[in-house]
């Protein structure tokens, strides 16, 4: 509930729509539906022709974290809720949100919520 509870708040805090920079929000908007994809930073920057320097500048400006924890957020975020309603296996999930792997995906939960996806699914 912590990841969940903790992550809401980052992404309300970091919320376009609130903000001045109309490159961050565009950024913001499209990252709010792709973010499970395939999307890397390297790829917003070319989509956005904007240098990755730049863009983790002005993004911290607004939302006070880098893009890049952003996007691990929001995928964790979907993979808690994918975890606690389903039943796909940690590996589907992990591919679905978009990490590239099964331990990558272990290592970033671990961290987040301080336990592992399959103690997560089996709390109550």
């Amino acid at each position: 509930m912590r990841l969940l509870e903790e992550t809401t708040l980052a992404i309300d805090n970091a919320r376009p729509e609130n903000e001045a920079d109309p490159l961050i929000c565009e950024i913001m908007s499209f990252l709010a539906v792709n973010f499970a994809g395939d999307v890397t930073i390297e790829h917003i920057c070319r989509k956005f022709s904007v240098s990755r320097r730049t863009l983790y500048r002005r993004w911290k400006m607004v939302s006070g974290q880098s893009p890049a924890d952003f996007l691990r957020k929001k995928r964790l975020e979907l993979a808690a809720n994918l975890l606690k309603n389903t039943r796909m296996g940690i590996q589907e999930i992990a591919r679905y949100c978009g990490f590239g792997n099964s331990l990558y995906f272990t290592q970033c939960f671990r961290r987040e919520c301080g336990t592992n996806p399959t103690s997560w699914r089996n709390e109550d």
